[in-house]
């Protein structure tokens, strides 16, 4: 096994109502603070998990990148790939299977950019 690599730690998002006042302070909306500054204090990753439901918006990968960054100049972001990558249409009514999952150009396309904005942040 190589140990070498660092193991990181973080969360699967950052965006939930119930961990105000538990992990985040309260009013942090309030005070306009993004919760990736709180989360970049403590672990030295997160998981994008809206990727899923819809592509990542370039503008919005550099944002949590620069917010993040501030922080925590290590941190990284891993990203769920979205569903058009990953499941059929059809999965509510029938198992997805390679055959039926079919991406279309502009899926890649949205993909690719909001993933290589935030590769080129670093």
């Amino acid at each position: 096994m190589d140990v070498s690599r660092p193991i990181r730690v973080g969360t699967a998002g950052w965006s939930y109502k119930d961990w105000e006042g538990i992990f985040y302070p309260p009013g942090m909306q309030r005070r306009k603070q993004h919760p990736l500054e709180i989360l970049a204090r403590c672990f030295d990753m997160v998981e994008i998990n809206t990727s899923f439901y819809g592509h990542i918006k370039p503008e919005l990968a550099r944002l949590w990148a620069r917010r993040a960054g501030e922080v925590n100049p290590d941190f990284i972001f891993t990203a769920k790939l979205h569903r058009s990558f990953t499941h059929s249409p059809l999965a509510v009514m029938e198992p997805t299977s390679a055959a039926t999952i079919k991406p279309s150009d502009e899926d890649e396309r949205l993909a690719r950019e909001g993933l290589d904005a935030l590769a080129a942040t670093g």
